[in-house]
């Protein structure tokens, strides 16, 4: 199929810089979209010098933040592309993903499974939060960090706009976390309270698998024991998430301030052994920004990664068998 990989960022765009220069790198052939609203002239100089890659300076009408995807995506679908693949801007491949999606039958929908320590996980308590009908019970909810759709899935993403747009869910949006209700959390509840209603059911549901297809790094609980189990003798994943807190906002001077020092200390620490920060360090001189965070060093993190011998499942193992130990303790707590 005729194909686009898409990405949007109405943010810090150091990530996107990265995702960018990974793709080229991995995929030169295959066209990019990026959606970066109205653009510094810095980063449109730095786009131009990448072949392949269109700049949108316009986000669509109702997209922000991480609520843009099917605003992002419908147009390029209606347009010349037959098919898209969302990317999270906090995304780097390793590879070039194309054997992941060639060949596909255009209605599969395809997309990461969600980091296993995150709680409710499956699609029936969104599908019934938004009160639609059950067409069916995925166990595993989507993470749609990484996200394949083509033609036919324009009805889904037309109802998933829709829904985004619902005044409810803005006003939700608007609200901490923590009062939000489970299937308004994000824009990804809703995309797994339609994949799991009755109107959908004819869209056949693929998984990105966890630990093998992608990692989600940056915290120790997400990236656990039996995902890191996984990919002990399998070839690094093609997709690195950054999930957890993003490492350069994590080691400046405004984050240390916003959190006490141990806190901090973690975070650093779990990012100089994440296999995103390692991979991020062979396209520092490609994204056209300053990124001290990817030489951030400390002893414990160089014993850390001397014991992981250079394999990215190993990198912050013991940080993650502790985080599991201790959600085992708690759990045997609450029983």
């Amino acid at each position: 199929m005729n194909r686009t990989y898409c990405l949007a960022e109405d943010r810090e765009d150091t990530g996107l810089r990265f995702a960018i220069a990974s793709l080229r790198r991995h995929c030169p052939a295959t066209p990019i979209t990026v959606y970066r609203h109205e653009p510094s002239s810095e980063f449109a100089d730095w786009i131009a010098r990448h072949p392949g890659v269109t700049l949108v300076s316009r986000l669509p009408d109702g997209a922000e933040s991480w609520n843009c995807k099917p605003h992002t995506l419908i147009p390029l679908l209606e347009g010349k592309f037959e098919e898209a693949i969302w990317l999270d801007s906090d995304i780097l491949v390793t590879r070039d993903p194309s054997a992941l999606f060639d060949g596909l039958p255009a209605n599969v929908l395809v997309a990461a499974e969600e980091a296993p320590n995150m709680p409710h996980q499956g699609t029936e308590p969104r599908t019934r939060g938004w009160g639609l009908p059950i067409g069916r019970s995925l166990p595993q909810t989507i993470n749609s960090c990484v996200l394949r759709v083509t033609r036919a899935h324009l009805p889904l993403l037309c109802r998933w706009r829709e829904l985004l747009d619902d005044p409810k869910y803005r006003d939700a949006q608007r609200r901490p976390f923590s009062e939000r209700a489970l299937h308004e959390m994000s824009d990804q509840d809703v995309l797994n309270a339609l994949v799991g209603s009755a109107e959908f059911t004819g869209y056949e549901m693929r998984y990105l698998r966890g630990g093998v297809d992608v990692l989600h790094s940056g915290g120790s609980a997400g990236y656990s024991l039996r995902l890191r189990g996984r990919g002990l003798f399998r070839r690094t994943p093609t997709f690195l998430h950054a999930i957890a807190g993003k490492p350069w906002w994590i080691f400046t001077e405004d984050y240390q301030r916003a959190h006490p020092p141990s806190y901090t200390k973690l975070r650093r620490l779990l990012q100089e052994v994440s296999p995103y920060v390692r991979e991020a360090r062979k396209y520092r001189d490609d994204v056209g920004v300053d990124c001290p965070w990817i030489d951030a060093r400390s002893p414990l993190g160089v014993g850390l990664r001397i014991i992981g011998m250079g394999h990215f499942a190993l990198r912050g193992l013991p940080l993650a068998a502790a985080a599991q130990a201790i959600t085992l303790v708690r759990r045997n707590r609450e029983a």
